[in-house]
């Protein structure tokens, strides 16, 4: 507490500027409003009421990749329990997929009393077999070991982290891989398989992974009680509940060229999905997130809204240009109720709570910063990027 004090009073007095902070540094709401101009955070309440960044726009162009084709998303209901699973079972989201890769993200809490396992059926209606390929791929879940748990945005966190280490693993492997009924596998024509995703959960748990095909699949996942068979019949598809998604969604990772001009000395921000909070509910408005279509229940598949791109990466590239200053100083600010951050890409995630800051980057003038964004499940968007002009970055 002491040296949060300290912290406030120097960035007051101007003894502590922001040429000194070094990457890493979190300031919260209050030491982030005294080091910002007067007024440039209007900070209200996620969900309750107006909050926003008041700052000048970073100039910005968004365009999306191709690469991945599509994300599978499983997020609606969020909770199973018997209110929303009254039959312990049920179809949470199906879609058909073409040839090329697709990233899976599950997220679901178990409210059981004992476990599920979430799994991914492939059923190939065409007349080639399939090679199908699951990775890389991740599995974070909430420890029921008391002092150990994971939970809530904590899970989402440290399963991104995973899912980009095996990013990296798979990377670096060389030569064929034999199918192995886990990450290769063949799905013979006419037939379909079954691959668990989540097994033996409970509370709340993750999955993020590519699956690559050969040739179109129909995709489904199903939730049972671990161990157990699906059996279609008994399967029901599940209603969406609360304000979460499910659904397939085209290509869901975003290329963003920015530059940061620190000329006139003022700070400026970016808003990654090109959304806030700035009306009078406090919910998020506008935006470029990714679209998609929920083909799970029967009848026209629904248009749906992935508010937040959750299972998408943003690939951030910042050039800061002008004259005056030395750089920018960069900072990741939540402007919803909690955000999970990597302020450094092999660092554990970091909690954010509402208009609390982390310093991810210095760049000097003529330099370019490269960021990879993504919002971890159970995080609340927006983020802001937040620029601040400094003499010696």
């Amino acid at each position: 507490m002491i040296a949060r004090l300290l912290i406030l009073a120097l960035l007051a007095f101007g003894a502590l500027s922001f040429e000194r902070l070094p990457v890493g540094t979190v300031l919260d709401g209050t030491e982030l409003r005294a080091s910002l101009p007067p007024g440039a955070i209007r900070g209200g309440q996620a969900n309750t009421e107006a909050g926003a960044i008041l700052l000048p726009e970073i100039t910005a162009t968004t365009k999306r990749r191709d690469e991945p084709a599509a994300l599978f998303f499983s997020n609606a209901p969020e909770i199973l329990n018997v209110i929303t699973l009254p039959k312990r079972r049920g179809l949470l989201a199906t879609a058909q997929v073409g040839a090329g890769s697709v990233r899976i993200l599950v997220s679901h809490a178990n409210y059981f009393p004992y476990p599920m396992d979430v799994v991914l059926r492939m059923h190939n209606g065409g007349d080639e077999n399939a090679e199908v390929v699951l990775s890389p791929r991740a599995l974070a879940t909430e420890s029921l070991t008391p002092g150990r748990f994971r939970v809530d945005a904590l899970v989402g966190a440290f399963l991104v982290q995973e899912y980009f280490k095996d990013v990296d693993a798979v990377a670096k492997e060389r030569g064929w891989r034999p199918p192995d009924g886990v990450r290769k596998r063949v799905v013979r024509y006419r037939s379909e398989s079954d691959a668990v995703l989540i097994p033996a959960f409970q509370k709340h748990a993750s999955f993020m992974g590519m699956l690559t095909t050969s040739v179109p699949l129909t995709l489904s996942l199903y939730v049972v009680p671990a161990r157990e068979r699906i059996v279609v019949r008994d399967c029901p598809p599940v209603p969406r509940s609360g304000s979460q998604v499910r659904g397939l969604f085209e290509k869901p990772d975003c290329e963003v060229e920015a530059t940061i001009d620190v000329s006139g000395g003022t700070p400026s921000r970016y808003a990654f999905g090109e959304s806030e909070r700035d009306n009078a509910l406090g919910v998020l408005d506008g935006g470029n997130w990714m679209q998609g279509t929920d083909a799970t229940m029967p009848g026209t598949p629904e248009t749906v809204v992935n508010r937040g791109d959750f299972g998408g990466i943003t690939h951030l590239t910042a050039t800061v240009k002008g004259e005056g200053y030395g750089g920018a100083l960069l900072m990741l600010v939540a402007g919803g109720r909690k955000v999970l951050v990597f302020p450094k890409p092999t660092g554990p995630p970091l909690l954010l709570h509402q208009w609390n800051g982390v310093v991810v980057g210095r760049v000097k003038v003529g330099e370019t910063w490269r960021h990879g964004f993504t919002l971890p499940p159970n995080s609340w968007a927006p983020v802001y990027l937040v620029a601040v002009p400094v003499r010696k970055p």
